[in-house]
């Protein structure tokens, strides 16, 4: 019988925010962190998730927005 499913608040470098992530472990035995968008994270269990967590928010908070990401995406397509 599977566990149930797990959930905590990490943060999301797509929308620039902490969102509410559920937790799995892949059949690699990996931890996929996923959250309601879609957006997901995935980290070796060899890591400590927590240190890992933190480590991504400080590595990725308010260096892209979304907007910038969109941005981004639409001049590309416009130049075609």
């Amino acid at each position: 019988m599977a566990d149930k499913a797990k959930t905590i608040i990490a943060f999301c470098a797509q929308s620039q925010s902490d969102e509410t992530f559920v937790v799995e472990v892949d059949d690699n035995l990996e931890y996929i962190l996923t959250d309601a968008d879609g957006h997901f994270i995935k980290v070796p269990q060899s890591i400590d998730l927590k240190t890992y967590l933190k480590a991504h928010k400080e590595a990725n908070e308010g260096k892209i927005t979304q907007e910038e990401i969109d941005a981004v995406k639409k001049a590309a397509l416009d130049k075609i």
